[in-house]
């Protein structure tokens, strides 16, 4: 079974990736409604360093959708 660690309140990607590594989840799942996470915002370098640090740390990612404004 995996576990997974909903950030949503860290400082950053890299401060839940060391949560969740240091916690022993399997994955860490980024809420796409909180505007630091907002993938969309970042440079495809930024993106390819949070895969390495994340594949470095045993950790993998998940993406939360946003929910807000769904009819």
């Amino acid at each position: 079974m995996l576990f997974g660690y909903p950030a949503g309140y860290d400082r950053d990607m890299f401060d839940a990736i060391d949560y969740a590594s240091g916690n022993r989840f399997c994955f860490v799942s980024f809420d796409l409604n909180v505007p630091r996470f907002y993938v969309d915002r970042m440079e495809r370098s930024d993106l390819a360093r949070i895969r390495d640090y994340a594949s470095k740390k045993g950790v993998g990612i998940a993406l939360h959708a946003p929910g807000d404004n769904i009819s």
